[in-house]
């Protein structure tokens, strides 16, 4: 039988969660889909990320299968939004071998649990407007907050929020 469970990342959780990261750039990369850039997933950064209680992981018969960064705050993508309000989750990856097995679906769902056990009204995110990455989040109950894609610190994105509340 399976055995999995999604928590809160520790020191030990890391290399794990740096090496999915960096596989996931390396995919999207090779089908013409480039996100995010591999140094942004060094060893420091993620202690950083570690050091203030933000990563979240899906493990699977005790490996590390999944992961995503949380923040109370994203000034940058929601600067109209005051701490208190929502978690917002970002860089949600799976690792390759675990794809198709609904990780992304279990990891939405356990912030929203962890988003209406603090109190906050929503989870948001924001992801780049790409027809399978909005189906994705659809899916999982969020919806899209503006009109259309905006542009910030020169990228194109699209926010999407489930409430929770």
């Amino acid at each position: 039988m399976d055995r999995t469970q999604i928590r809160w990342g520790t020191d030990h959780d890391s290399e794990a969660a740096c090496s999915i990261w960096r596989e996931s750039c390396a995919w999207l990369e090779s089908i013409g889909q480039p996100l995010w850039r591999p140094e942004q997933f060094a060893d420091g950064a993620v202690q950083a990320i570690l050091d203030s209680g933000r990563l979240v992981v899906g493990l699977s018969e005790d490996h590390v299968v999944a992961c995503m960064m949380t923040a109370d705050v994203d000034p940058e993508i929601w600067p109209e939004t005051p701490a208190g309000i929502a978690l917002y989750v970002h860089k949600l990856a799976v690792l390759r071998s675990s794809a198709g097995q609904n990780w992304s679906r279990a990891m939405l769902d356990w912030a929203s649990a962890a988003a209406k056990a603090a109190r906050l009204q929503a989870v948001r995110l924001d992801c780049a407007p790409r027809p399978p990455l909005l189906r994705l989040y659809t899916e999982c109950g969020f919806a899209v907050v503006d009109e259309g894609a905006i542009q910030i610190g020169g990228f194109l994105i699209v926010r999407l929020e489930r409430l929770v509340l």
